[in-house]
């Protein structure tokens, strides 16, 4: 899990890993506009 804000539009970002059948990377990304928000959706 990978927890950033973005310097594009100061938006923070989480980044979770999650498993997959098929041996590809599966990512699922959650945005919003304050840290606090982003940790809240990230457990």
């Amino acid at each position: 899990m990978s927890i950033y804000q973005r310097e594009s539009d100061k938006r923070w970002v989480v980044c979770v890993k999650l498993p997959s059948e098929d041996g590809k990377r599966k990512r699922k990304y959650v945005y919003a506009n304050s840290e606090k928000i982003v940790k809240r959706h990230s457990n």
